[in-house]
Protein backbone atom coordinates (compact mmCIF):
# COMPACT_ATOMS: atom_id res chain seq x y z
CA UNK A 1 0.00 0.00 0.00
CA UNK A 2 2.78 2.05 1.17
CA UNK A 3 4.71 1.69 -2.38
CA UNK A 4 1.39 2.57 -4.32
CA UNK A 5 0.94 6.22 -2.56
CA UNK A 6 4.69 6.82 -3.28
CA UNK A 7 4.31 5.63 -7.18
CA UNK A 8 1.00 7.80 -7.05
CA UNK A 9 2.61 11.17 -5.48
CA UNK A 10 5.70 10.83 -7.73
CA UNK A 11 3.57 10.65 -10.44
CA UNK A 12 1.26 13.23 -9.52
CA UNK A 13 4.71 15.21 -8.89
CA UNK A 14 5.30 14.61 -12.59
CA UNK A 15 2.43 15.96 -13.99
CA UNK A 16 2.41 18.97 -11.73
CA UNK A 17 6.14 19.62 -13.51
CA UNK A 18 5.22 18.89 -16.55
CA UNK A 19 2.20 21.32 -16.57
CA UNK A 20 4.80 24.29 -14.97
CA UNK A 21 6.90 24.04 -17.60
CA UNK A 22 4.27 23.68 -20.39
CA UNK A 23 3.16 27.22 -18.73
CA UNK A 24 6.37 28.38 -18.78
CA UNK A 25 7.52 27.61 -22.46
CA UNK A 26 4.00 29.04 -23.81
CA UNK A 27 3.09 31.87 -21.79
CA UNK A 28 6.13 34.77 -22.04
CA UNK A 29 3.96 36.57 -19.29
CA UNK A 30 4.73 34.44 -16.36
CA UNK A 31 8.08 33.06 -14.28
CA UNK A 32 6.83 29.51 -13.04
CA UNK A 33 10.50 28.45 -12.34
CA UNK A 34 10.38 25.95 -9.69
CA UNK A 35 13.08 26.04 -6.73
CA UNK A 36 14.18 23.42 -5.17
CA UNK A 37 12.03 24.16 -2.06
CA UNK A 38 8.74 24.59 -4.06
CA UNK A 39 9.21 21.29 -5.42
CA UNK A 40 10.19 19.35 -2.07
CA UNK A 41 7.10 21.35 -0.70
CA UNK A 42 5.04 20.08 -3.73
CA UNK A 43 5.72 16.69 -3.01
CA UNK A 44 5.07 16.64 0.71
CA UNK A 45 1.69 17.97 0.11
CA UNK A 46 1.01 15.55 -2.79
CA UNK A 47 2.20 12.87 -0.64
CA UNK A 48 -0.07 13.95 2.46
CA UNK A 49 -3.56 13.99 0.49
CA UNK A 50 -2.66 11.24 -1.66
CA UNK A 51 -2.09 9.49 1.57
CA UNK A 52 -5.28 10.58 3.20
CA UNK A 53 -7.74 9.84 0.46
CA UNK A 54 -5.80 6.64 -0.57
CA UNK A 55 -5.98 4.91 3.15
CA UNK A 56 -9.71 6.06 2.98
CA UNK A 57 -11.13 5.10 -0.46
CA UNK A 58 -8.68 2.55 -1.18
CA UNK A 59 -7.63 1.63 -4.87
CA UNK A 60 -10.88 2.31 -6.23
CA UNK A 61 -12.89 3.76 -8.83
CA UNK A 62 -14.09 6.86 -6.52
CA UNK A 63 -10.19 7.42 -5.21
CA UNK A 64 -9.02 7.63 -9.10
CA UNK A 65 -11.68 10.72 -9.56
CA UNK A 66 -10.40 11.77 -5.96
CA UNK A 67 -6.93 11.66 -7.64
CA UNK A 68 -7.34 13.85 -10.10
CA UNK A 69 -8.87 16.45 -8.25
CA UNK A 70 -6.14 16.30 -6.01
CA UNK A 71 -3.54 16.86 -8.90
CA UNK A 72 -5.87 19.74 -10.57
CA UNK A 73 -6.31 21.86 -7.13
CA UNK A 74 -2.74 21.88 -6.24
CA UNK A 75 -1.61 22.57 -9.82
CA UNK A 76 -4.32 25.83 -9.96
CA UNK A 77 -3.53 26.74 -6.46
CA UNK A 78 0.22 27.04 -6.87
CA UNK A 79 -0.07 28.61 -10.22
CA UNK A 80 -2.35 31.53 -8.65
CA UNK A 81 -0.49 31.78 -5.93
CA UNK A 82 2.44 32.62 -8.47
CA UNK A 83 0.75 34.46 -10.91
CA UNK A 84 -2.36 35.32 -9.61
CA UNK A 85 -3.90 33.56 -12.59
CA UNK A 86 -6.32 30.73 -13.73
CA UNK A 87 -6.02 29.03 -16.70
CA UNK A 88 -9.11 28.54 -18.40
CA UNK A 89 -7.46 25.39 -20.41
CA UNK A 90 -6.74 23.67 -16.84
CA UNK A 91 -10.17 24.19 -15.91
CA UNK A 92 -11.54 22.87 -18.91
CA UNK A 93 -9.85 19.70 -18.51
CA UNK A 94 -11.02 19.31 -14.89
CA UNK A 95 -14.26 19.74 -15.96
CA UNK A 96 -14.28 17.03 -18.42
CA UNK A 97 -13.08 14.52 -15.25
CA UNK A 98 -15.89 16.11 -13.29
CA UNK A 99 -18.44 14.92 -16.21
CA UNK A 100 -17.04 11.58 -16.71
CA UNK A 101 -17.33 11.61 -12.49
CA UNK A 102 -20.93 12.24 -12.98
CA UNK A 103 -21.36 9.19 -16.01
CA UNK A 104 -19.71 6.80 -13.50
CA UNK A 105 -22.56 7.71 -10.81
CA UNK A 106 -25.11 6.91 -13.50
CA UNK A 107 -23.48 4.05 -14.05
CA UNK A 108 -23.95 2.42 -10.94
CA UNK A 109 -27.69 3.91 -10.45
CA UNK A 110 -26.52 6.84 -7.82
CA UNK A 111 -29.03 9.99 -8.16
CA UNK A 112 -26.89 13.02 -9.31
CA UNK A 113 -29.64 15.71 -8.94
CA UNK A 114 -27.81 16.74 -5.40
CA UNK A 115 -24.51 17.19 -8.07
CA UNK A 116 -26.87 18.96 -10.97
CA UNK A 117 -28.48 21.34 -8.11
CA UNK A 118 -25.33 21.61 -6.52
CA UNK A 119 -23.76 22.87 -10.00
CA UNK A 120 -26.60 25.63 -10.36
CA UNK A 121 -26.16 26.87 -7.35
CA UNK A 122 -22.58 27.21 -7.86
CA UNK A 123 -22.86 29.05 -10.88
CA UNK A 124 -25.60 31.49 -9.41
CA UNK A 125 -23.31 32.31 -6.69
CA UNK A 126 -20.01 32.48 -7.97
CA UNK A 127 -20.89 34.48 -10.91
CA UNK A 128 -22.56 36.47 -9.22
CA UNK A 129 -19.56 37.17 -6.81
CA UNK A 130 -17.44 37.62 -9.40
CA UNK A 131 -19.85 40.03 -10.64
CA UNK A 132 -19.56 41.98 -7.08
CA UNK A 133 -15.38 41.29 -7.64
CA UNK A 134 -15.69 39.22 -4.53
CA UNK A 135 -13.38 37.15 -6.63
CA UNK A 136 -11.70 37.15 -10.05
CA UNK A 137 -13.70 35.04 -13.13
CA UNK A 138 -10.94 32.08 -13.36
CA UNK A 139 -11.72 31.57 -9.37
CA UNK A 140 -15.78 31.26 -10.41
CA UNK A 141 -14.85 28.49 -13.12
CA UNK A 142 -12.56 26.57 -10.18
CA UNK A 143 -15.60 26.80 -7.72
CA UNK A 144 -17.91 24.98 -11.26
CA UNK A 145 -15.95 22.64 -12.37
CA UNK A 146 -15.06 21.06 -8.91
CA UNK A 147 -18.91 21.73 -8.05
CA UNK A 148 -20.24 18.46 -9.12
CA UNK A 149 -18.30 16.31 -7.05
CA UNK A 150 -18.39 18.78 -4.20
CA UNK A 151 -21.96 18.70 -4.23
CA UNK A 152 -22.50 14.50 -3.67
CA UNK A 153 -24.44 13.87 -1.11
CA UNK A 154 -25.81 16.82 -1.02
CA UNK A 155 -25.68 20.34 -2.28
CA UNK A 156 -25.07 21.99 0.96
CA UNK A 157 -21.59 20.65 0.45
CA UNK A 158 -21.35 23.49 -2.13
CA UNK A 159 -22.15 26.44 0.39
CA UNK A 160 -19.81 24.94 2.54
CA UNK A 161 -16.91 25.43 0.25
CA UNK A 162 -17.76 29.21 -0.21
CA UNK A 163 -17.99 29.69 3.69
CA UNK A 164 -14.32 27.82 4.24
CA UNK A 165 -12.53 29.14 1.09
CA UNK A 166 -13.68 32.80 1.79
CA UNK A 167 -13.13 32.32 5.52
CA UNK A 168 -9.60 31.39 5.07
CA UNK A 169 -8.57 33.94 2.55
CA UNK A 170 -9.87 35.93 5.20
CA UNK A 171 -8.14 34.44 7.60
CA UNK A 172 -4.37 34.95 5.09
CA UNK A 173 -5.43 38.25 4.24
CA UNK A 174 -4.89 39.48 8.37
CA UNK A 175 -2.10 37.17 9.06
CA UNK A 176 -0.35 39.49 6.22
CA UNK A 177 -1.74 42.60 7.01
CA UNK A 178 -0.28 42.09 10.30
CA UNK A 179 3.29 40.38 9.33
CA UNK A 180 3.38 42.58 6.45
CA UNK A 181 0.88 45.67 6.34
CA UNK A 182 -1.27 46.61 4.08
CA UNK A 183 0.32 46.75 -0.02
CA UNK A 184 -1.43 47.25 -3.02
CA UNK A 185 -1.65 44.56 -5.89
CA UNK A 186 -4.04 43.19 -8.20
CA UNK A 187 -5.85 40.65 -6.28
CA UNK A 188 -5.01 38.13 -3.55
CA UNK A 189 -4.60 34.52 -4.99
CA UNK A 190 -7.84 32.84 -4.31
CA UNK A 191 -7.27 29.22 -5.60
CA UNK A 192 -5.05 28.21 -2.67
CA UNK A 193 -7.92 28.68 -0.62
CA UNK A 194 -10.60 26.67 -2.71
CA UNK A 195 -8.28 24.11 -3.34
CA UNK A 196 -7.81 23.60 0.72
CA UNK A 197 -11.64 24.08 1.38
CA UNK A 198 -12.67 21.54 -1.67
CA UNK A 199 -10.01 19.40 -0.20
CA UNK A 200 -11.21 18.69 3.41
CA UNK A 201 -14.68 19.10 2.61
CA UNK A 202 -14.01 15.69 -0.38
CA UNK A 203 -12.02 13.73 2.40
CA UNK A 204 -14.75 14.57 5.41
CA UNK A 205 -18.32 13.98 3.50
Amino acid sequence: MFLLIIAFTILASFIFKKVIWFISENDLDVNLNLQKGDKKFILLVYFIFISMFFYKYKLSIVFAFYYITIVYLIITAYIDFKTRYIYTIINVFFGISSFLFLMYLISINVDIRDSIEGLFLTVIISVLFSKLKVWNWGDTEMFIVIAPIIATGGSIYILFNFFISMILSSIAAIINFILKGFKMQSRQAFAPYIAISSLIILFIK
